[in-house]
């Protein structure tokens, strides 16, 4: 995966530390202690917190290549031919990989802290929501028996009319005035009253 990362970056001669680090298959930190050592050639992009280093492609063929011969050699000839330096080169890209995994932990901490807290929110925004749910539902069930008990009111108010304008042996008249005043009365009531 590394090799192929870097083979497609190798058009511009430069590819990033995190592209170095998966091709040398070493921590991004370990490729900046290189950087700093001077064992790869890199140049800054960026200013301040955005700035970061691409490392040249050839110096990282060329690491490579060196990492990899010195690999070949039995571990009595390495340890014999570079003595103390191999260990303090060892400590320090060991030190750089706890530094990596501490750096990756505490991320890895952030993230659970800010997922817990979204999700606590979110636990909170539904219950609000529920409980306001369950609150318009009471009121909807409410103005459903309101209207209800209106409705049977309405009903037997016009029973009763019924009743009342038969035993008088007349039709119907609406119930309101405001209705009555349309209506024309016949010409004895006008003239005898009533």
């Amino acid at each position: 995966m590394g090799e192929d990362r870097i083979e497609a970056a190798a058009e511009s001669g430069y590819v990033t530390t995190e592209v170095a680090a998966a091709g040398l298959n070493v921590s991004p930190r370990t490729v900046r202690d290189y950087i700093k050592a001077g064992k790869l050639e890199a140049k800054p992009q960026g200013e301040g917190v955005e700035r970061r280093w691409l490392v040249s492609v050839d110096s990282l063929h060329s690491l490579r290549q060196s990492r990899q011969a010195s690999a070949d050699l039995p571990r009595r000839r390495r340890r014999e031919s570079s003595g103390g330096e191999n260990a303090a080169e060892l400590a320090a890209e060991l030190l750089a990989t706890v530094q990596d995994l501490q750096y990756r932990l505490g991320r890895a901490e952030a993230r659970a802290e800010l997922t817990e807290r979204a999700e606590s929110s979110v636990r909170e925004e539904r219950d609000r929501l529920l409980a306001d749910l369950e609150r318009e539902r009471q009121r909807a069930d409410e103005e459903r028996r309101r209207g209800e008990q209106l409705q049977a009111q309405l009903e037997t108010l016009r029973a009763s009319q019924t009743v009342a304008e038969a035993s008088e042996g007349t039709e119907p008249q609406p119930s309101t005035e405001g209705a009555q005043e349309g209506v024309r009365r016949p010409w004895w009531r006008r003239w005898f009253g009533g």
